[in-house]
């Protein structure tokens, strides 16, 4: 009985911090009216600083068109990669460096899509919605893996994804895909200690 009477009464109490009314008592402000409508967490600032550094390097494009230019090669240093090597996923890789988060693939596309870090892959019936940060894989049929790599920045309503990617058209694009072009997507941000 006296359980009873203390969760009753504990629930009254909460129902009237929720409303903030509670006649002739003097109870501090519910803490859900200190809760700011930006989301202050790490893994949340992590995700807009990764962004924040893509969107830095739309624009940047190769110099001859061979994979090349000195902004193109500081991408390709972070993977140990050269001049005239792919560079989609080292464009990635510098974004995830960049933002302070050292565990993330190489560059070779398929090594950002592991069991612990995929979280979209409708092939494979895993159907997590991605967020902004994750790196989304193209499969490329020629190659018969995934051939491209890129960043989401938001998985929209409407049937399409926004995305930055490096070394497309030779150069750093944010632009919009359809979904059903995103073969795999992977969180490497929320997993850096597990991965």
């Amino acid at each position: 009985m006296r359980k009873s009477l203390f969760v009753i009464g504990a629930l009254l109490l909460f129902a009237a911090c929720s409303c903030g009314i509670v006649e002739g008592a003097v109870i501090p402000p519910c803490p859900c009216e200190q809760v700011s409508a930006t989301p202050s967490n790490p893994v949340f600032d992590v995700r807009e600083l990764l962004i924040a550094n893509a969107v830095s390097k739309v624009g940047v494009s190769e110099a001859t068109g061979n994979n090349d230019g000195p902004e193109v090669f500081e991408f390709q240093k972070v993977t140990g990669n050269k001049k005239g090597d792919q560079w989609c996923a080292s464009f990635a890789a510098w974004c995830f460096e960049s933002a302070g988060l050292t565990k993330h693939g190489n560059a070779y596309s398929p090594t950002w899509f592991t069991t612990k870090t995929t979280t979209y892959k409708p092939s494979a019936d895993i159907n997590l919605t991605p967020q902004p940060g994750d790196v989304f894989g193209v499969w490329v049929e020629s190659k018969g893996r995934v051939g491209h790599v890129g960043l989401i920045i938001s998985w929209d309503d409407d049937n399409m994804v926004t995305t930055i990617e490096g070394n497309y058209s030779n150069k750093v694009v944010k632009q919009k895909r359809i979904k059903r072009q995103i073969y795999v997507a992977a969180d490497w941000v929320s997993n850096q200690s597990t991965i």
